[in-house]
């Protein structure tokens, strides 16, 4: 270990310390009294634990197929709606253009593809997109679409969730990204999202594509309005979701950055 003392941290930290599960008031009690290199050292200790020294990489390509959503949350400057001069949504020879680009020039291994929530693609889009790209690149790994962009399609074309992920992955989907997560706390949650799908929404999304054998990424956004509780809340939801289906590969927590340029 390297906190060589037991008497070094709260008792909450001790427990994790020992490999117990921890309850919320325990992730508040970290977050509001513990020293941040105190869990930082805990939380390496537990990484040597499950992992070793070994660390894994993936070459992993980000692709924008479009700006263009149907959403309007106030903090994001990403969103167009339609009309801008910026506002864009590429076509499949372009995505696959773009592919072909990252594999063959730059090593890339996955395409990690997002965008808005555009109102006037059908599901045959995104099936096309897939196809083509693994038409021409059978062996590199497709993650794309939130949980978020998957329900939204799904509500979009009126097709169950079930039956829009069964569709994409027919057509060459590996896995999904963990945006859309945001927080899932209702209150904060609603000042900061505008159209996207509930908490429990994104959760149940993602439960359909772990059973139906996709992994996923899980993620958080924080630094905004969020208080400790929140997060220990979001935290505790995914840990639940995660026993119930063991799909999430990585966790990441996203910080949220204020744009102040005009």
């Amino acid at each position: 270990m390297l906190i060589g003392s037991s008497e070094i941290g709260t008792a909450a930290l001790e427990r994790a310390r020992a490999g117990q599960e921890l309850s919320l008031q325990d992730g508040i009690q970290l977050m509001n009294e513990e020293n941040l290199f105190f869990l930082g050292a805990a939380a390496d200790d537990t990484r040597k634990h499950f992992s070793g020294n070994t660390v894994t990489f993936t070459a992993s390509y980000y692709l924008n197929y479009t700006n263009i959503c149907a959403a309007s949350c106030p903090l994001c400057a990403f969103y167009r709606k339609g009309n801008e001069n910026d506002a864009y949504t590429l076509t499949i020879e372009q995505i696959v253009s773009r592919a072909r680009v990252a594999i063959k020039q730059m090593g890339s291994t996955e395409l990690h593809i997002v965008g808005g929530f555009h109102p006037n693609l059908g599901l045959d889009y995104y099936e096309n997109m897939m196809k083509a790209i693994k038409n021409e690149f059978p062996n590199v790994t497709i993650k794309a679409l939130t949980p978020a962009e998957i329900f939204f399609i799904s509500k979009l074309t009126r097709n169950s969730v079930r039956e829009v992920i069964l569709r994409l992955k027919a057509a060459g989907l590996d896995a999904l990204p963990g945006g859309g997560a945001e927080i899932f706390d209702s209150e904060a949650r609603s000042m900061i999202v505008r159209g996207k799908c509930s908490a429990e929404e994104w959760l149940d999304t993602t439960r359909q594509a772990h059973e139906l054998g996709l992994k996923s990424n899980c993620t958080m956004l924080f630094g905004h309005l969020e208080k400790p509780k929140h997060i220990v809340e979001h935290i505790l939801k995914i840990r639940e979701l995660q026993k119930k289906t063991g799909g999430f590969t990585t966790f990441i927590p996203l910080k949220f950055s204020l744009d102040t340029q005009s």
